[in-house]
C-alpha cells in the first residue's frame, strides 16, 4: 500500500487526538444535539484538529481505492475504467463502526471492508473518549 493511501486514516487519527487534547485541556467542549455531536471552543489546537479531520475525511476515498486496486485480477477479465469505456462510481458511509458500501463499491474486497470497519471503530472510540472527558473531567 502506498504511503499516500495511509494519509486519510493518519489525518483522522491526528485530528481526533488533537480534539481529545483540546477537550482535556478545557479549550473545547463536546456536546450532543439529538444525534449530532458538536465541539465548541476557540483554541488553535481545536481548529487544527478539525482541519485535520476534514482533510482526513476527504482523503478516505483514495485509501479505499488503493486497497481495492491491490487485488490481482484474473487474466481473462477485462479491465474496467477509462480505457474500457466503463465508468464506475461508488462510496462508503460509516454509521459508527459499520461501513455501508454503495454504487461501484457495493462488493468491496475483504481488506477494504475491514479497513473501513477499523476507521469507523477508531472514530467512534475517539468520539466516546472525547465525550467522556468533557462530561466527567
Amino acid at each position: 500500500m502506498r504511503a499516500t493511501a495511509l494519509a486519510g486514516p493518519a489525518l483522522l487519527l491526528a485530528g481526533g487526538a488533537l480534539l481529545a487534547v483540546a477537550v482535556e485541556s478545557g479549550a473545547a467542549q463536546v456536546g450532543l444535539f439529538v444525534v449530532v455531536p458538536f465541539v465548541i471552543g476557540s483554541s488553535p489546537l481545536l481548529a487544527l484538529g478539525i482541519l485535520l479531520l476534514v482533510l482526513g475525511v476527504f482523503l478516505l476515498p483514495w485509501t479505499f481505492a488503493a486497497v481495492a486496486t491491490e487485488e490481482p485480477r484474473p487474466s481473462g477479465v477485462a479491465r474496467e475504467g477509462p480505457a474500457s469505456g466503463i465508468a464506475r462510481s461508488g462510496g462508503v458511509v460509516l454509521v459508527g463502526p459499520v461501513p455501508i458500501f454503495f454504487g461501484g463499491w457495493r462488493a468491496p474486497s475483504r481488506r477494504a471492508y475491514w479497513l473501513a470497519v477499523a476507521v469507523g471503530s477508531v472514530c467512534l472510540v475517539l468520539f466516546v473518549v472525547a465525550w467522556w472527558l468533557a462530561v466527567f473531567a
